[in-house]
Order: structure tokens, then C-alpha cells, then sequence
């Protein structure tokens, strides 16, 4: 068995470490199973869990009331462990830790919705655990958050060389480090910025789209062995960068981070909730809820 409570929802859950260790968070606490035991973080008090998120080490959760847990895997013990908590003023409806790249320790920001209309980018830098680093005001309530590093591919007409040098330049110049945030929102539209990879500044022209009538999940996928999103209202869309010309008229060019983004709407039933999916199978994948089907 995998170890989870089956009696509570799942708010967020990842595979933590590289020996087989996994988190689950649901409403009252945190569960770490580790090599068949399973050691439980339980919320203080009367409280509850509201919304998490958690990658391959770090683990983010929000409490009623706007408080942020912020937890951490231990290399050497093996442990999951509270490093940080924080109140954010306003109850939290959305947050994401990001991802880990390659090479490096930990994501070093994490997204924060809030209810009052606001998303805030905070640290996860040791030392400086949870301090926020920039914010910005919405016209309404965020619904999700994603966070992605995002570079544009080379364009299909270069040359092997071209691609080459121009993937030498933009790593120089700094955009293999480009973040970009994504925000879905309660009215059907999603919002799209870059975030500075150093200080965590929030650009100042974020790009909207109006995607549909239900409010909108934001989640990271992988196309074509390229960072997408995934973005869920009343039809599915696919955001995900490009430098083709070509790109078909369907399909909308939006501005706001990481070079110029495509956004189109599949052909698909509407989905509740999405994520990545990955098997000897399917390589590059969604798995996705709608009503009380799975699929694949």
C-alpha cells in the first residue's frame, strides 16, 4: 500500500527525495511516508490545511486564518521538517512552490494568492525563509498559481549552428534562469508575467486572456520536452513558449516573460483538475479528473 489516509482529501502530494519517500497533505497535517513508515506534522490547534503544494523536497502549506508552513527535506536524515512559518495578512486561496532545477538545491520562490486580491512571490533562500520579495494587486481573487522556468526554443528555421550560438547567448544572457508566473483567476481569465530569477520582482506588464466561464487551474506540464501549462476553465488551453513564425492563427501570441508565448485551446472535453503525466507508456502526458472519470 502506498501509505496515504484514504479518509481524508488529498490537497497536495509529491515524491520526495530519491529513495522512495512521499508527502501527502490534506486538511489536518502532513503526512511523510518513508521507507514504510509514516511520521504525521498535525495542525496546531483547531486549525486547518486550505491549500498546499510540494515538489521533490519542499513543501508549502496554508492555514485558515493566511498562516504559511513552510517545510523542508532533511539530505542527510531523511526527515521532513518545519523551517519556517509566516502570516500573510489575508486568508491564502492558492499557492505553489515551483520546481527544482537542475543542479540546484531547492526552489528558491514560492507564489502566494490571496483573498484580498493579491498574489505575493517569497523567498525560500535559507536565511530568509518565507520574507516576501514582491507583490501585485489584481481586480480579482486568484484562483491558482504556477510558477516555471521557461526559455524559448530555438527557432525551427535556424540552422544547427545558429540554434547553437543562440542557445550559448541566451544562456549568457541569463534566460535559461527566466521565471515565469502564472495566475488563474476566479472570472475565467488567466494572467502571465515574468518574475525576476535573482531578486523575485514581479514584471510590470503581465499579459491577459480570457479563457472561458468557470475559474481557472494553472498547472505545469511538459511539451514536446519543453516547459507548458496547463490551463483548465470551461475548455482546456495549452500555454507554452515558441519562436516559429509559423505558429497557426489559432493560436494567441502573449506577451509578459520568457520571450514570446503561444496560448491555444484543445479539443477536449472540460477537465476539473490536471497535472503532468509520465509512464514507459505515455512519455509526455496529462492526467486529469472530470466529474468522477479519470483520464489519461
Amino acid at each position: 500500500e502506498s501509505g496515504f489516509l484514504t479518509n481524508a482529501p488529498t490537497l497536495a502530494c509529491s515524491a520526495l527525495g530519491r529513495d522512495g519517500g512521499i508527502c501527502q497533505v490534506h486538511p489536518a497535517g502532513v503526512r511523510h511516508i518513508h521507507r514504510g513508515r509514516a511520521r504525521q506534522w498535525h495542525c496546531p490547534g483547531l486549525k486547518r490545511i486550505e491549500c498546499a503544494s510540494a515538489n521533490e523536497s519542499q513543501v508549502v502549506i496554508a492555514l485558515a486564518g493566511g498562516e504559511v508552513t513552510y517545510f523542508e527535506l532533511d539530505p542527510v536524515s531523511g526527515n521532513l521538517t518545519e523551517s519556517a512559518t509566516r502570516n500573510m495578512g489575508a486568508d491564502v486561496s492558492c499557492l505553489d512552490v515551483g520546481t527544482i532545477r537542475e543542479g540546484r538545491a531547492r526552489s528558491m520562490f514560492a507564489a502566494v494568492g490571496c483573498r484580498d486580491q493579491t498574489v505575493r512571490v517569497v523567498s525560500l533562500e535559507k536565511g530568509k525563509v518565507l520574507t516576501q520579495r514582491s507583490s501585485t494587486a489584481l481586480r480579482v481573487r486568484p484562483h491558482s498559481v504556477a510558477l516555471q522556468h521557461s526559455s524559448s526554443p530555438p527557432s525551427s528555421s535556424a540552422s544547427d549552428g545558429d540554434a547553437d550560438d543562440a542557445a550559448a547567448t541566451n544562456k549568457a544572457a541569463g534566460s535559461a534562469d527566466d521565471i515565469v508566473l502564472t495566475v488563474g483567476l476566479d472570472d475565467g481569465s488567466a494572467l502571465r508575467c515574468a518574475v525576476d530569477h535573482v531578486t523575485g520582482a514581479i514584471g510590470p506588464s503581465p499579459a491577459r486572456r480570457f479563457l472561458g466561464a468557470r475559474p481557472v487551474s494553472a498547472s505545469r506540464i511538459s511539451l514536446g520536452s519543453s516547459p507548458a501549462t496547463l490551463l483548465l476553465s470551461s475548455r482546456p488551453w495549452i500555454g507554452r513558449p515558441s519562436s516559429d513564425p509559423s505558429d497557426s492563427s489559432s493560436s494567441s501570441s502573449v506577451g509578459g516573460g520568457g520571450g514570446k508565448h503561444v496560448l491555444a485551446p484543445l479539443s477536449y472535453a472540460p477537465l476539473d483538475h490536471g497535472c503532468a503525466f509520465s509512464s514507459e507508456a505515455v512519455r509526455e502526458g496529462i492526467v486529469a479528473t472530470a466529474g468522477t472519470t479519470l483520464r489519461i
